[in-house]
């Protein structure tokens, strides 16, 4: 067996074997969107993931209000930080 072989056989392994399907309305849709993309991942990502941590029981580390607040004050620190620079 090649290296190339091998290798993508175990990449077939990791691979998920069962497709979840659920719709949303517009609304979750955006949100899911905006979480996603907050996250760093992609919307099928972030869902499966959200999926698994409720399916075992996962809290979230923050309640989502507490969660958005703490990202704008990072950005807003961010963003001053560039102003005592200039």
């Amino acid at each position: 067996m090649t290296g190339t072989s091998r290798r993508r056989a175990r990449h077939s392994e990791a691979r998920p074997r069962v497709v979840v399907q659920f719709s949303l309305t517009d609304g979750e849709f955006q949100e899911v969107s905006r979480a996603a993309e907050r996250s760093g991942l992609a919307r099928g990502a972030f869902a499966a993931e959200a999926a698994l941590r409720v399916a075992c029981g996962a809290e979230p580390s923050m309640p989502p209000p507490l969660q958005e607040a703490l990202i704008e004050l990072m950005a807003a620190a961010g963003r001053y930080a560039g102003l005592e620079q200039t």
